[in-house]
């Protein structure tokens, strides 16, 4: 077995800990930068999650049933830039998912205490958190920030096209 190099680990922790931060997002980074054929899908899902997150209803991620999503996801994102740096070491899947825990753990923690320590509301460190999260997602995944564009772009344009035209006669009064 080839050791790790070092590159490939940051890129496995980084990205495990932006899916602790936001499920969808390393996963779907990860599939813009592999050009996969559900990249948009991904995508729309990961913003999603980014306007879902700052809705006060949602429970913590740091609760037992969000934290196993995390943890699938990372030992997915794991396990993908593995095969893409091809170096296939069993650990660094197991090392993404450890990183996508601790980064749920560890980020409402940290939220509350700036929210507290600095009076800003929640949705707005939510949205310092995606900033945060998307800008060393995409570094980690190699995107540069035109393929990100392009990403965002192209995924809401499909969405556009798979929703019902406002002139279909259903809609008509």
């Amino acid at each position: 077995m080839r050791p790790v190099r070092r590159s490939t680990l940051h890129r496995a922790l980084i990205l495990g800990g932006v899916t602790g931060l936001r499920a969808a997002l390393g996963p779907a980074l990860v599939s813009a930068s592999r050009r996969s054929r559900n990249r948009e899908l991904m995508a729309l899902a990961s913003l999603g999650e980014m306007v879902v997150d700052k809705l006060p209803l949602v429970p913590s991620r740091s609760s037992l049933p969000l934290l196993i999503p995390r943890a699938l996801a990372g030992y997915w994102v794991g396990r993908q830039v593995s095969e893409q740096d091809r170096v296939p070491d069993p650990n660094l899947p197991l090392l993404s998912a450890t990183a996508a825990v601790g980064a749920a753990l560890l980020a409402p923690t940290i939220r509350s205490a700036l929210g507290t320590a600095f009076r800003v509301p929640d949705p707005v460190l939510g949205a310092i958190e995606d900033a945060l999260a998307v800008s060393l997602g995409s570094r980690a995944a190699r995107l540069s920030p035109e393929e990100l564009q392009d990403l965002m772009v192209d995924s809401i344009a499909s969405l556009r096209q798979s929703l019902p035209s406002t002139d279909t006669p259903a809609l008509r009064r």
